[in-house]
């Protein structure tokens, strides 16, 4: 906006607007500088996959969900009904596979390429059902492949034992048991593991262990954690020292 013509104005009104002009230009100067948002990260193949509680999956290049800072807001990641709420969340390339662990300790491959590719808010498939899952089975745990070199596995009632990588390539057949349901209950979690690791078992009451991953010794595992009735191991994590 131009200056008006300010010829027949009152001497003493213009000295006022000069003086407002002077204070509104050392306001701005003074004015801290706000940094530019961060870029949005670049197009890649890496996928953002989502899972609800009963299998429903879809995923979405991970290069589509824009850069928030903290505090932001989020965005609705996939429509699920109010009684299935997404339930695993995992990063990987488009040309890798996941591995699905059910609660009767059964593992498939899947590849991700075969999950629909969506946009950010959009709707899954039925993996369960594309995988030929037992009625009886449900989802507990999502890896993507080679995270590591032995995958950890934990019961209900916490039995650990862990599983060397190359039995879970890919000539791995589809729904192969690695646990026994018979053996400390349904299968609750699993985790990549590398050499040094330690595990970290927690159940639902709080109650916590953690202990050198190769103490457990027997292929078959053993007990890695002792919860009373009631209570039950919520999660299994690697970990070692800073």
């Amino acid at each position: 906006m131009e200056r008006p013509d300010l010829t027949d104005i009152d001497p003493d009104v213009i000295a006022y607007i000069e003086f407002l002009e002077e204070q509104l230009l050392a306001g701005v100067a003074d004015r801290p500088v706000i940094a530019a948002p961060d870029p949005s990260e670049p197009p890649t193949t890496m996928q953002l996959i989502t899972i609800s509680a009963a299998g429903v999956a879809k995923r979405t290049a991970r290069h589509f969900y824009s850069r928030q800072r903290r505090g932001g807001m989020g965005v609705f990641d996939m429509e699920t009904s109010p009684e299935d709420p997404p339930r695993f969340l995992v990063v990987a390339d488009e040309s890798a596979a996941l591995l699905v662990w059910s609660n009767r300790g059964r593992v498939y491959r899947l590849p991700v390429a075969q999950l629909p590719a969506t946009d950010v808010r959009g709707k899954g498939t039925d993996i369960c059902e594309r995988l030929k899952m037992l009625n009886n089975e449900r989802i507990v745990a999502v890896l993507p492949e080679n995270g590591g070199e032995e995958v950890a596995l934990a019961s209900e009632r916490g039995w650990v034992r862990t599983i060397r990588a190359s039995f879970l390539g890919s000539s791995l057949m589809q729904g192969m048991g690695f646990h026994d349901p018979n053996e400390g209950g349904e299968l609750v979690a699993a985790c990549w593991l590398k050499q040094g690791d330690d595990l970290f078992v927690v159940s639902k009451q709080a109650l916590a262990i953690r202990f050198s991953a190769h103490q457990q010794g027997s292929r078959r595992g053993r007990l890695g954690l002792r919860v009373d009735q009631g209570d039950q191991v919520l999660a299994i994590a690697a970990t070692r020292e800073s």
